[in-house]
């Protein structure tokens, strides 16, 4: 009796240091991506309705309609609740959050190293008549923002989250290339 007690002590320590040892080894050389995504909404939302998607979105797109079309590669990772393993990548990582199939907002998120891994914070919050998003990204590659969420309906109308004028040229004084 004596005996199996401490083969079950042995066994429960080696697997708590091993699992120690990984999570530490993990955090400089990644080898499963631990980055979280958590979403806190107020003011009668409701977490079931948001959804964040992770892809690439070109910057080169004709509008944000393109956004929402079928041939995208995007991957849900957050709908109502995180979905699997986040995984990031080394560079661009760009971020699609959807409320109630109704309002958008897309961002880019830098990394610059393969190995960092992050913790994605969200908030979304109504302010008089709009829906606003605040973000909070803690890991090496910081970031914070608290920016308005668009219509899905007036997707069509901005490209990058602002307006496009008449000649196609976004008002941040950023031409993009013209399709």
């Amino acid at each position: 009796m004596k005996r199996k007690f401490i083969i079950a002590s042995v066994i429960i320590i080696i697997l708590t240091v091993g699992l120690v040892g990984f999570y530490f080894f993990n955090k400089h050389f990644k080898l499963v991506d631990l980055s979280t995504i958590s979403v806190t909404t107020g003011n009668d939302l409701s977490q079931s309705k948001v959804e964040i998607k992770r892809g690439f979105h070109s910057i080169n797109r004709t509008n944000d309609q393109e956004l929402f079309s079928a041939n995208n590669s995007d991957r849900t990772v957050y709908n109502g609740m995180q979905i699997g393993l986040l995984k990031t990548d080394y560079g661009e990582n760009d971020f699609l959050i959807t409320y109630d199939d109704k309002y958008y907002f897309q961002f880019r998120h830098f990394i610059f190293s393969s190995n960092n891994q992050h913790s994605y914070d969200f908030t979304l919050f109504k302010r008089k008549d709009t829906l606003f998003i605040k973000a909070d990204i803690k890991g090496n590659d910081k970031m914070q923002f608290t920016k308005p969420m668009h219509l899905i309906s007036d997707a069509r109308l901005l490209r990058c989250n602002v307006p496009i004028d008449s000649s196609k040229v976004i008002y941040n004084m950023t031409e993009l290339k013209e399709r």
